[in-house]
């Protein structure tokens, strides 16, 4: 099943949105190592912006798949993140 650009785009920016509330949260209580904060700056480079990057630039239709394994991804780290 396709999704429409913007709604999958909308779910992956909910997500997003939801992985930074942690990480400010963990920053404003002093939890947020320079370990940490490299592992995170790394899965912006590796997840996040190659998916933002391809759809945000092209006008290419969602691959549901592939918005629902980023999507998986960026909650696994929010969840790791949330039991700091």
């Amino acid at each position: 099943m396709m999704y429409s650009l913007n709604e999958s785009i909308q779910e992956v920016d909910g997500a997003v949105h939801y992985l930074e509330s942690i990480i400010n949260r963990i920053k404003s209580e002093n939890k947020l190592s320079p370990n940490i904060t490299n592992k995170i700056s790394s899965f912006y480079d590796d997840v996040i912006l190659p998916y933002m990057e391809y759809y945000y630039t092209s006008d290419e239709e969602i691959d549901d798949h592939y918005t629902r394994l980023t999507i998986n991804d960026i909650l696994d780290l929010a969840n790791i993140l949330n039991n700091i």
